[in-house]
């Protein structure tokens, strides 16, 4: 929808073969995984067919992505204005006339991002949010007591979780208690830095490990128990502490958290009103990490309301 501006079939081709090719590059491209860290492992017979793989999905990827740019190039032409990202992106490239941050293979990249942010990042973080509501009735209940006593049976809308408190506090310890990136995002020391007495070297690998933060029992009693009162306060209003950081901080904070947080808060509102969830075994909450940490395939059950 955001790369065309209309909807695709789930049973699409195309989606389902992009689709497919990022689940390879998220498996294949973990932040933590020994390739990133030891490439000479490349050459060992457990990690031999990796790199292949990754290079047939990234070549699969680019080559969807150069049908949709030509696919877009093709109605631009009929058209007095942008209607979706990639003919946005195109317009801009026309009229640069510097080709430094506006080309082609920087929308490619866009695209990658984008998808990626959209699919593997959100739908992580709402798989978890459902495991664990499935998992905390109590927790479920509440929320949707609080829906059905602001909303009146009225569809869900962003500004409505301005009132929303419980419901916004839950959604922030989804976050918290499964963070989908459990070590951030790789950064770069930009110059030679010292930090707690320790040299780190210009150029030097720095990776945030925000799965201590999240889950450090000074921080957060308890870390393992899914407790949406800590961002409350003594009035029952939502309060975001400082230390939940799902998107990391900084200048390089992810440029998608407000999407994001729009996305889960909708959804999952959306979902209580209409649904109950419930166990249909005992939930695993493991999970598995790539470029985000996913949740073990298992099943809850939905039931109308």
């Amino acid at each position: 929808m955001l790369f065309l501006g209309k909807p695709f079939s789930l049973n699409n081709k195309m989606i389902a073969d992009l689709q497919q090719s990022f689940n390879m590059i998220a498996k294949s491209v973990g932040f933590g995984g020994p390739l990133n860290f030891l490439p000479i492992l490349r050459f060992f017979p457990q990690f031999k067919h990796a790199v292949p793989a990754l290079k047939d999905a990234v070549n699969k990827v680019a080559e969807i992505h150069t049908h949709l740019i030509n696919e877009c190039q093709k109605s631009m032409c009929t058209k007095d204005s942008p209607s979706n990202l990639i003919e946005a992106f195109l317009l801009r490239v026309s009229k640069e006339s510097s080709k430094h941050n506006y080309n082609i293979e920087q929308l490619n990249y866009l695209l990658y991002d984008v998808f990626i942010g959209s699919t593997s990042s959100t739908t992580s973080s709402l798989s978890w949010g459902l495991l664990y509501l499935a998992q905390y009735e109590d927790v479920q209940n509440t929320m949707r007591q609080e829906l059905l006593e602001i909303l009146q049976n009225k569809t869900v809308q962003m500004e409505d979780f301005e009132n929303l408190h419980y419901t916004k506090a839950a959604i922030a310890e989804m976050m918290r208690i499964r963070t989908i990136a459990p070590l951030g995002i790789p950064h770069y020391a930009s110059e030679d830095i010292c930090v707690e007495g320790f040299t780190i070297p210009k150029g030097t690998m720095i990776t945030p490990l925000l799965w201590a933060i999240h889950m450090d029992p000074k921080v957060y009693k308890d870390p393992e128990e899914f407790r949406p009162e800590r961002f409350l306060d003594k009035d029952g209003r939502f309060c975001k502490s400082e230390l939940l950081l799902p998107f990391l901080t900084g200048k390089r904070i992810c440029v998608g958290e407000e999407l994001a947080i729009i996305i889960m808060s909708v959804l999952v509102a959306t979902v209580l009103q209409n649904f109950k969830i419930e166990r249909s075994d005992c939930l695993d909450f493991d999970g598995h990490y790539g470029c985000t940490l996913k949740p073990k395939s298992q099943q809850i059950i939905f039931t109308k309301i």
